[in-house]
């Protein structure tokens, strides 16, 4: 009999969503505040949040926080997704942010 490590089925991908969007519009001079969720039967070893596609430095937490000024104006999509101890990658998710002057 052949066993299959737990994580080679597609439905062991970790799972992520975005919970928590402190605003869907905010002015360049307001935080910008996202939380993410994260699940995995085999535990977490790596989080990446992105802005526009490109890796945050350092943002690899559940709680992003962007501090007022950091943002140029315009439609701006943060992404979220997760590798677990298996080492392989959830979906990602992503949500779009419009920035005002």
């Amino acid at each position: 009999t052949t066993y299959m490590p737990l994580a080679t089925y597609a439905s062991d991908l970790p799972t992520v969503s975005i919970v928590f969007v402190s605003s869907e519009m905010i002015n360049v001079a307001d935080e910008l505040i996202l939380e993410a969720e994260v699940f995995s039967a085999l535990g977490i070893e790596e989080m990446v949040w992105t802005l526009n596609g490109v890796p945050i430095d350092g943002a690899n937490s559940l709680i992003l926080r962007v501090p007022p000024g950091n943002l140029h104006p315009g439609w701006q999509q943060f992404g979220f997704k997760a590798k677990d101890k298996g080492g392989r990658w959830s979906p990602g998710v992503t949500v779009l942010i419009y920035v005002e002057d």
